[in-house]
């Protein structure tokens, strides 16, 4: 029964032994440091990754006509022109020689100017009773100040290169994770 006893003290002492054996050593995969530097796995080491904005193109579609080229032109909100506030939209405008009477007040003949009418056609629309807008000559569209009709714009996210700075590893192209063979504590346990 002794013996069983001191084959149960030598197996309890044997561990406490081994541990007391062990010294820390500076691990060589990391030099002691507890993290290694290895190739960003986002950028695999080129420090830029593509652009989500646009995705790698440089471009994107123009956020002030939507693609089309052209806006609403502002001056007229899109009408192409308006009633001409000269003659109403009528087309016509009362006669400035005969005043409307369609004689002449010196002579009482038919006035040369309306031919009798008492009305003339009015300069300001040249009788079409529609003022057509000089912006946009009367199209309700103009071309986009913002792309230049292109309906495209520069990337502003990556200044259209089509790639940005990685931000997994700030643009170095190499990350520090944690070593594997320390797991991070920069020593290992040798045994003497």
């Amino acid at each position: 029964m002794v013996r069983r006893a001191s084959k149960y003290i030598y197996l309890v002492l044997l561990p406490i032994v081994i541990v007391s054996c062990l010294h820390p050593k500076k691990c060589p995969e990391c030099s002691g440091t507890g993290y290694v530097v290895c190739t960003c796995p986002e950028c695999d080491g080129n420090g830029e990754i593509e652009c989500v904005e646009c995705n790698g193109e440089g471009h994107v579609i123009c956020p002030d006509c939507d693609g089309d080229g052209y806006e609403i032109c502002n001056y007229c909100y899109g009408r192409g022109g308006d009633i001409c506030i000269t003659c109403n939209g009528t087309g016509r405008v009362q006669c400035n020689y005969c005043y409307g009477s369609g004689y002449d007040t010196w002579s009482g003949e038919e006035c040369f100017w309306c031919h009798g009418r008492g009305y003339q056609q009015c300069t300001m629309c040249f009788g079409t009773g529609y003022d057509m807008c000089f912006r946009c000559r009367g199209t309700g569209k103009i071309i986009c100040d913002n792309c230049d009709g292109e309906g495209i714009v520069e990337c502003e996210e990556c200044d259209g290169s089509g790639m940005v700075t990685c931000h997994y590893c700030g643009g170095e192209g190499e990350v520090q994770e944690r070593c594997k063979k320390c797991h991070g504590k920069g020593e290992i346990r040798v045994i003497f």
